[in-house]
């Protein structure tokens, strides 16, 4: 007998569970919003976004860590500026 398998949680109900989001609930009204279509082609999207003029790149990461040498940088800029690292502890 196969394993039964359950029903994935769509996106909207993510949200609701995680964040106590209902994204179906219009902000202006408080009526319920309805899905009139689905985008999936990457060039549609971004051309709905472009017409939109909103930035079609995604934006830039920062870092996941500082290094010596941004340490070493702000130190320079802000001479007063106390870090909870000692040099060593970079090595």
């Amino acid at each position: 007998m196969p394993k039964e398998r359950r029903p994935r949680v769509d996106w909207a109900g993510l949200l609701r569970c995680t964040l106590a989001l209902d994204v179906f609930v219009c902000v202006r009204c408080g009526g319920r919003r309805r899905v009139m279509a689905y985008v999936t082609a990457p060039n549609g999207m971004r051309a709905i976004v472009k017409h939109l003029g909103l930035p079609t790149r995604p934006a830039r990461r920062a870092p996941g860590w500082v290094t010596r040498d941004a340490v070493a940088s702000l130190r320079h800029q802000r001479p007063g500026l106390h870090t909870e690292h000692s040099e060593d502890s970079w090595r």
